[in-house]
């Protein structure tokens, strides 16, 4: 998988299961089966049409599941 931090971007050998219970105790959400975003680093949205995509540092973007759009959208909105 790869892991995209405030060091840069790197590969790492690693079920997605095993580096989201990693980053506990940071607050996050599985937007799509490949990308486990953390909530702090999500600069910006971007919708077309039903698709959204979330902007990160770096100008990375994270394709949002269509079956988590609304989970995701009530998710960034909350405290």
């Amino acid at each position: 998988m790869r892991v995209h931090t405030d060091y840069g971007s790197h590969l790492v050998l690693i079920r997605m299961a095993d580096a989201v219970a990693e980053a506990h105790p940071v607050t996050g959400m599985s937007v799509h089966r490949s990308w486990w975003v953390a909530k702090d680093k999500v600069l910006a949205t971007k919708a077309n049409g039903r698709n959204l995509a979330l902007q990160l540092q770096g100008d990375i973007w994270a394709t949002v599941a269509r079956s988590r759009v609304a989970e995701v959208r009530r998710w960034l909105s909350s405290t």
